[in-house]
């Protein structure tokens, strides 16, 4: 029903599962940080970032592809071309 607004959301919630960290990390990271390849990406994932902790207290492992950082350069010399369009103050 497209009327319902929250039709979008229901949709959604019984076709994509949530994970939480710990979950993730169990089941795919862990086995990807071992060396293991195709689990959440294609080939093998040579990095891990150790992020700051933001719950549970813990540092958590975030795995980290050459096709991300690709993309973050990417985009961040996209943000910084775009700043010339805007009259900032000197």
């Amino acid at each position: 029903d497209n009327t319902d607004p929250k039709a979008f959301y229901t949709y959604f919630i019984k076709r994509v599962p949530v994970y939480s960290y710990n979950k993730i990390y169990q089941d795919w990271w862990s086995r990807a940080r071992k060396g293991e390849k195709n689990i959440t990406w294609p080939g093998a994932v040579k990095y891990f970032a150790l992020s700051s902790g933001t719950s549970e207290a813990s540092s958590k492992y975030i795995p980290i592809t050459e096709d991300m950082i690709k993309s973050n350069k990417r985009t961040g010399v996209r943000q910084l071309l775009t700043l010339v369009k805007y009259e900032l103050p000197k």
